[in-house]
Parts: C-alpha cells; sequence; structure tokens
C-alpha cells in the first residue's frame, strides 16, 4: 500500500514536471502515463534505498556512541579496580595494581598521563599512598596501611614507567630514582628509551628488542645475555657495562661509546658499528672476532690502532713456540 502511494505521488511529480504545471490532470490526455509509471517504479526504489541508508546510518552512529559509553565505563571499573589494588598491603596484589594501570594507559591515551604521574607519585612518595582526590574502597578499616617501597614495587613501577613514556615527552622517571634497580629478565621490547640512564641498573636477560635507546647512557650497567636486537642504539654509552653474550643483531650502534665494556661473546652480527668506539680487544673478544680490515670495513673507530701489532707479534710468537 505504501510502495503504490509512493509511485502515485512520484507519478503525479513527474507529470507536473513534463507539463510544467501543477495541474497535470487538465491535459491528461496527452501524458504518456504508463512510461511515467514505469520511470516512478525504480524511482521509488532508490528513494528507499536512501532512506533506508540514512535511517541505518543514525542507527549505527547510536551503537558507535553505546559502544564508546560501554568502552569508558570499562575504563572507568578497571580503574577504580586497579587503584584497590595500588593501595592493597599485599606486594602481589599492588604489583597487579601497577601493571593493571599500565596496560590502561596503553589502551586509554586519555588517560595515560594521570596513570604516569600516579605511578610517579608513588615511586617518590610510596608511604602512605596518595588518594588524588579519587575515593578508594579498602577491606580494613581505619588509616590505609604503610606501603614500604619494596624492590619487586620498585621494579614494577620502574617498567611500567619506562613503557608509558612516548616520543618527545619529559623523561618522568629521573635516573637517581632507578640507579643500583633490579630489572632482570624486563620485556621492554619497543619502549621509548631516548636518552634514558640506566646508571648501575642491573638489566641481565633484559629485552630491548626494537627499543629506541638513542643516547641512554649504560654506564656500569650489568647486562649480560640482554636483548638489544634491532635497536636503536645511536650515540649510546657503554662505559664500563658488562654486556658478556648480549645480542646487538642488527642494532643501529652507530657512534656508540664502549670504553671499558666487557664484550666477551657478545653478537654484533648485522649491527651498523660505523664509527662506534672499540678497542682491538673488545673487537677480538666478540662472538664472531673482527680482524683490521672487517673492522675498518664497517667503519669502527678503533681506540688503540696500534694494537694490531702487539696482537700480531704475539700471534707470531705462539706460532714460532
Amino acid at each position: 500500500m505504501a510502495s503504490a502511494i509512493v509511485v502515485g505521488i512520484l507519478s503525479y511529480l513527474l507529470a507536473s514536471w513534463y507539463l510544467g504545471t501543477w495541474n497535470p490532470f487538465e491535459n491528461g490526455q496527452d501524458l504518456p502515463w504508463e512510461a511515467l509509471g514505469r520511470l516512478a517504479i525504480p524511482l521509488t526504489a532508490l528513494l528507499a534505498a536512501i532512506v533506508g541508508a540514512v535511517i541505518a546510518g543514525h542507527g549505527q552512529s547510536a551503537k558507535l556512541r553505546e559502544l564508546k559509553n560501554a568502552e569508558d565505563a570499562n575504563v572507568t571499573a578497571r580503574f577504580t579496580s586497579s587503584l584497590d589494588q595500588l593501595a592493597s598491603d599485599n606486594e602481589n596484589v599492588r604489583i597487579g595494581g601497577i601493571y593493571a594501570l599500565e596496560r590502561i594507559g596503553h589502551d586509554s591515551e586519555r588517560d595515560r598521563k594521570t596513570i604516569v604521574s600516579i605511578l610517579r607519585t608513588n615511586l617518590f612518595r610510596p608511604d602512605p599512598l596518595p588518594s588524588f582526590g579519587i575515593s578508594v574502597t579498602s577491606s580494613t578499616s581505619g588509616p590505609p596501611p604503610n606501603h614500604r617501597l619494596t624492590e619487586e614495587v620498585k621494579k614494577a613501577l620502574g617498567i611500567a614507567l619506562m613503557r608509558l613514556r612516548r616520543p618527545d615527552e619529559r623523561d618522568e622517571l629521573e635516573s637517581y630514582l632507578i640507579q643500583d634497580l633490579n630489572i632482570e629478565g624486563a620485556d621492554l621490547g619497543g619502549a621509548y628509551l631516548a636518552k634514558r640512564h640506566f646508571t648501575k641498573v642491573f638489566l641481565a636477560e633484559t629485552s630491548f628488542r626494537g627499543s629506541d635507546c638513542r643516547k641512554a647512557n649504560f654506564f656500569k650497567a650489568i647486562a649480560f645475555r640482554a636483548d638489544f636486537s634491532r635497536a636503536l642504539l645511536q650515540g649510546s654509552i657503554f662505559h664500563y657495562t658488562e654486556l658478556i653474550e648480549a645480542n646487538f643483531r642488527f642494532a643501529n650502534l652507530r657512534n656508540a661509546d664502549f670504553a671499558g665494556a666487557d664484550l666477551q661473546g657478545v653478537d654484533l652480527r648485522g649491527a651498523n658499528i660505523r664509527d662506534a668506539k672499540l678497542t682491538v680487544e673488545q673487537l677480538q673478544s666478540l662472538q664472531k672476532p673482527l680482524n683490521k680490515w672487517q673492522a675498518r670495513a664497517r667503519g669502527v673507530e678503533i681506540v688503540n690502532p696500534s694494537a694490531w701489532e702487539t696482537l700480531a707479534k704475539s700471534s707470531e710468537e705462539k706460532q714460532e713456540a
């Protein structure tokens, strides 16, 4: 019934257009009604499609708003729950709250800076836990418990803050806060760690795979078997760093400085070591040692080039003996 009415209306409009008058029935005998009717049918279908698309678009927009509201509510619930965990006097629960907040920071860019501020404040003033104006429920009555900054909690806070940093942002994690910190086995892959200080930090078997560590300072860090593969390490400092069996495959180490570093068994295959400062002894201690010509071909800045002659003489003496 509705479609018949629409066809009739369109036929009327087409007839009016054809005759140039709003009263086409005065000369009805001159109208090609059959042709106009055939033309009105596809026009009706086109109009129905347009109206349907508008209605569908409105419905889709409403669904998107509902999904956005549900997502916001979910983030709020997770945020409140994580703060509850962070307020716990149980170390494991508190660490879980730290990593839960970090996950929210990755999922919700809008809340990331707030979460960074909360975690950083915990690292500065862990006793007692600040409320940040947010009501946090607790299973115990009375004042909140004291929160001793244990090594494991400090480790979790440091890792979360490093992973939440974005390019061109101020480093909220001052170097003295993590000096002598043990983050053995941490996953910092893909993190933005440019100009970060790891002075005397324990980094054994820590993953920096694909991280941006340009101009980072690893002074006296313990980083044996650490994974720096495909990391950006241009201009980084490895003074007196223990890098035994560390993996630097396909890393960019241009202008890196390894003064006093232990490179025993280090893998530099595929790495860009142009202008990197290395000694002859370090080049010979690599997993795959580099000779004088190989080092020159790869553009290494050899700190003590005269040592090649000493090494050659020593080799000759051994052969003669």
